[in-house]
């Protein structure tokens, strides 16, 4: 795992933004991310060339600044900052590090890896509140909603 340089570019227009991420897609820029006057791109830092950028963005009078970001396992944090989620009085979603919920008629117990089927999108809590009128205690059911398109 190798330390990414942020490059965050001034821009003037959508139209820019499209050509410097097509330009620097070439250069092997992996990651774009784009905001009102801005644009940030991302590269690991051993492919990281100045010189080459500084001719890309100078031959088009544009600025940018750099930072580095230290390599770092995301999914590890963010399991670890992964907070149980509670719908209505009827389930809780939490990982087997949180303590049990009280009160609540069904509990599912996860090992959050990224963010499916944690409970967080709106997709997730209509499907934990669906069974509160069809849940009987000889049905079992499964979700296949995450496997659709």
């Amino acid at each position: 795992m190798s330390n990414y340089c942020e490059i965050t570019i001034q821009i003037a227009n959508e139209e820019q933004s499209d050509i410097l991420v097509a330009e620097l897609s070439e250069l092997g820029y992996e990651g774009f991310e784009e905001m009102e006057g801005q644009l940030k791109a991302f590269i690991t830092e051993t492919d990281f060339d100045e010189t080459i950028l500084n001719k890309l963005l100078s031959n088009n009078n544009i600025t940018y600044t750099l930072s580095i970001i230290n390599k770092q396992n995301w999914n590890a944090v963010w399991e670890a900052n992964f907070e149980p989620v509670q719908v209505d009085d009827f389930v809780g979603v939490r990982a087997s590090f949180h303590p049990p919920f009280q009160n609540l008629a069904h509990e599912i117990v996860i090992t959050p890896k990224m963010s499916f089927g944690t409970g967080r999108s709106p997709g997730g809590t209509v499907q934990a509140r669906t069974p509160t009128t069809t849940v009987t205690a000889t049905k079992t059911d499964i979700d296949l909603a995450a496997a659709l398109p």
